[in-house]
């Protein structure tokens, strides 16, 4: 069987926002599943091996059984999020593996996190601005934010009970 090569490197946004390339198609990582250290990736076959910034030996990952430190929260479509998913285990900073089920619904907290704080933003804005004005805000402005909030623990307290049932 011809061995497949995948070409895989790694691009920092912002300094916290990664984008993984494969084969020339981009995939978002989660910012809080990805370490910053990895300069680049080679992936070949279901098996590669990541570069570090800090010297550190090169880590070898893929489906045999290999530490898996990428891949499981590109934001992938079609054909290509189901090979991805097909092929990754996840290991916390504890080295515990974590199943894909877990970092997917991991993800999808911190998603929500990031919407909520959005339109937390917004409405501080609106707030802000009207209290530099002299004005008092907008109910409506209020009550947005403060049911934003409580999403927002909502959604934490969630998070946190996924991290300890692991």
């Amino acid at each position: 069987m011809e061995r497949e090569n995948i070409s895989v490197d790694i691009i920092t946004v912002h300094g916290h926002e990664h984008v993984v390339v494969i084969n020339g198609m981009a995939f978002e990582l989660d910012p809080g599943m990805f370490d910053p250290a990895i300069h680049k990736i080679e992936w070949v076959a279901g098996q590669g091996v990541i570069y570090w910034e800090d010297g550190r030996e090169n880590t070898l990952f893929g489906k045999d059984g290999y530490d898996v430190h990428i891949a499981p929260l590109v934001r992938a479509f079609g054909e290509e999020q189901r090979r991805v998913e097909d092929n990754v285990i996840i290991l916390d900073a504890e080295r515990r593996q974590r199943t894909y089920a877990t970092a997917k619904q991991r993800a999808n907290l911190l998603s929500q996190i990031r919407e909520v704080e959005e339109k937390m933003a917004r409405s501080t804005q609106a707030i802000l601005a009207a209290q530099l004005a002299g004005k008092v805000p907008e109910g409506e402005d209020v009550h947005h934010f403060l049911s934003n909030y409580t999403r927002k623990l909502e959604l934490r307290a969630q998070l946190t009970t996924l991290d300890t049932d692991m």
